[in-house]
C-alpha cells in the first residue's frame, strides 16, 4: 500500500502488546439460570461489566441485564471502538481502504467475537440504511469466519451479503479492502470473497440515499472500528445445558488481538 493511516495519540488509541477481550462467568452465577428462553435477553441490549485495563478513557460503563421473566444473568463481555476518535472512508486521495487485524479466537458456547465497522454518522437513516461492514465474525466452535455487509433499509428492505471461509485454531489475519467499486475479504492475506457494487441497486445501496450509486459505502461515508466478544445472541444460536456447563468449566474465554492496522492507497 502506498500510505498508512496510523493509530495516533491525538485521534486514536495506541497500545503496545496484545489486547485481551474476555468473556467469563461472574462469581455467583448459576449455570441453571442460563435458560434457552433467557439466552438472548441481554446480548441485544447491553454489555455487562466490560472494561479494558488502562487509562480512564478506555473504560466502558458497567451495566446489569435482567428481565421480569428470568433470573438475572450476569456474564462479562467486552467491546472497544474508535467512535468519535477515528473513522475512515474511500476518498480522492485513498480510493481503497485496507483494514486488518491479527486475532486469536477461543472456542466457547454462545461466544460471538467480531471485528467490524459502523457509520460514524448515520446520515442515511437507522440501521442498516447507513451500512455495516463485518470484517470478521465467528461463533461457538470458531470453525469458520464470515465477512458481511449490511445495507438497504429498515424492515423488509434490509439486505446483506455474506462470504465465508473455514477457520483453524491459532492467530489469523482478518482483512477487508474497501473501495467504492467492491469489498474484498481476506484470511491470512488470501482472498476468499468479493462483493461488487454495480450500481442501480444491483450491488449495495441505501434506501435513504436515492440516486447515490455508492451509498452507504462511498467517499465521505466514514466508518469507525469495533472489536468485541459478545456472549449470547441470535447468531451463535441457543445452547444446551450440557454445552453451557462444559464451557463454564473450561474457564474464561479470550479474543486476543495482536494488532489493528489501517492503510490507504
Amino acid at each position: 500500500m502506498n500510505s498508512t493511516l496510523g493509530m495516533v495519540k491525538d485521534g486514536n488509541i495506541t497500545v503496545d502488546g496484545n489486547l485481551v477481550i474476555e468473556a467469563k462467568e461472574v462469581a455467583g452465577t448459576e449455570q441453571a439460570a442460563v435458560q434457552q428462553e433467557c439466552w438472548d435477553e441481554c446480548g441485544r441490549r447491553c454489555v455487562t461489566e466490560g472494561y479494558i485495563d488502562g487509562t480512564p478513557e478506555l473504560h466502558t460503563c458497567v451495566l446489569s441485564c435482567g428481565n421480569g421473566r428470568c433470573p438475572e444473568i450476569r456474564f462479562t463481555s467486552a467491546r472497544i471502538s474508535t467512535v468519535n476518535k477515528f473513522s475512515i472512508s474511500p476518498s480522492a486521495k485513498f480510493s481503497t481502504i485496507r483494514v486488518e487485524a491479527r486475532i486469536q479466537l477461543t472456542p466457547g458456547t454462545g461466544l460471538w467475537p467480531a471485528f467490524w465497522m459502523l457509520p460514524q454518522d448515520s446520515k442515511y437513516g437507522i440501521w442498516p440504511s447507513s451500512g455495516e461492514i463485518d470484517i470478521m465474525e465467528s461463533h461457538t466452535a470458531m470453525l469458520a469466519v464470515n465477512g458481511t455487509i449490511h445495507y438497504g433499509g429498515s424492515g423488509d428492505q434490509w439486505r446483506h451479503t455474506t462470504v465465508a471461509r473455514s477457520l483453524s485454531p491459532g492467530f489469523h489475519v482478518f482483512r477487508v479492502d474497501w473501495s467504492e467499486k467492491e469489498m474484498r475479504w481476506y484470511l491470512d492475506h488470501m482472498l476468499y470473497g468479493t462483493v461488487a457494487n454495480t450500481g442501480n441497486n444491483k450491488g449495495w445501496y441505501s434506501a435513504g440515499a436515492s440516486g447515490s450509486p455508492t451509498a452507504p459505502f462511498g467517499a465521505g461515508d466514514n466508518f469507525y472500528l469495533l472489536l468485541n466478544m459478545a456472549v449470547g445472541g441470535a447468531y451463535p444460536g441457543f445452547p444446551s445445558s450440557d454445552s453451557i456447563a462444559q464451557s463454564m468449566a473450561e474457564g474464561p474465554k479470550q479474543m486476543v488481538v495482536d494488532y489493528v492496522r489501517v492503510f490507504g492507497r
